[in-house]
């Protein structure tokens, strides 16, 4: 699941045309950006990069993003930006690119990350092996549970939140080029 965040009035052609191609360089399938001709016509994330990339937004800029907007845009709502506030927007996020806030920000995230200890492995119960219903219709989760590789271990989910500048850059092109975008 994640966010498909459409451009209304798309202003220029993809460098790559309108052949579908990653506009991306996340290695996770579900992380990666699509683009399909105009530029500026669409930008994804899964819920796992959206929800930081917006709340920064949100931080940034609520000027642009009042607290109704930033809640809404967590929710496929069908709501976004005009084409001046996504373009004030995107002067706002490569400003902050610019002076090193985005990668600050990364940094303290990740390391607030590191320092969040593993828990116990719910599938299992912190064992390394499924006993419940799950294992008794698929036997090989008894010799090593899926959820945390047999470990017993896993991240919590709150690291699960993936935050970096090439995100915000990506975005902040889109938001250039979009004239205007609505959340879906």
């Amino acid at each position: 699941m994640g966010m498909d965040v459409y451009g209304k009035h798309a202003d220029s052609v993809c460098e790559h045309g309108s052949r579908k191609h990653l506009h991306n360089s996340h290695t996770e399938p579900d992380v990666k950006q699509w683009c399909e001709g105009p530029r500026g016509s669409y930008f994804r994330n899964n819920w796992w990069w959206w929800r930081p990339l917006w709340d920064y937004c949100h931080t940034v800029a609520p000027d642009l993003i009042d607290d109704d907007l930033w809640a809404v845009c967590h929710a496929n709502s069908g709501r976004g930006l005009s084409a001046a506030d996504s373009r004030a927007l995107a002067a706002r996020l490569r400003d902050e690119i610019r002076r090193g806030a985005t990668a600050a920000v990364a940094a303290e995230r990740q390391a607030m990350h590191a320092a969040i200890p593993d828990e116990p492995c719910e599938s299992c119960a912190g064992t390394g092996r499924r006993t419940d219903h799950v294992a008794e219709r698929y036997p090989h989760l008894k010799q090593k549970c899926n959820g945390c590789g047999g470990t017993g271990q896993r991240r919590p989910t709150e690291t699960w939140y993936s935050f970096d500048v090439d995100n915000v850059e990506k975005f902040a092109d889109f938001l250039e080029h979009c004239g205007g975008f609505a959340c879906h």
